[in-house]
């Protein structure tokens, strides 16, 4: 909650790994925090950006996921609890505005395109009640 604390917390990559793994092993309330926290990093600095990425990276192969980001995506279109997708799309949009890198910005957002992100978020607006929350990250 402090600059020292999110600058240590940047720095220690292995920390911010396990933070990625466990999104995936607990409830729903948990899962919106972890995606926050996730979110406030990748915002905090470009380090904290590729620290990101690289939990992610990591997420992926030890979790043996074809593709990064998709249980965020999977989080967003299967989680009942709205607070929980909107936060994983808080990060997805933290993810997408955190690089000054347009070529990263744009190979991020082909990830998302074909995880068909747009396509569940077009589900979610004609399917569900949707709340503001959740209204304004889409």
């Amino acid at each position: 909650n402090s600059n020292s604390g999110m600058v240590a917390f940047v720095e220690s990559r292995s920390s911010v790994r396990d933070l990625a793994l466990l999104f995936d092993c607990v409830p729903s309330k948990h899962k919106a925090t972890i995606a926050e926290i996730l979110a406030a990093v990748c915002c905090y600095s470009q380090q904290g950006f590729s620290v990101v990425l690289d939990a992610m990276n990591h997420h992926k192969s030890t979790k043996k996921e074809k593709a990064r980001f998709a249980n965020i995506v999977t989080a967003i279109q299967k989680e009942h609890d709205q607070e929980v997708r909107a936060s994983c799309l808080m990060f997805v949009n933290a993810l997408l505005t955190s690089t000054a890198e347009e070529r990263t910005r744009l190979l991020l957002q082909k990830e998302f395109t074909n995880l068909g992100l747009p396509s569940i978020i077009k589900s979610i607006r004609k399917n569900d009640d949707v709340d503001e929350t959740l209204e304004v990250q889409m």
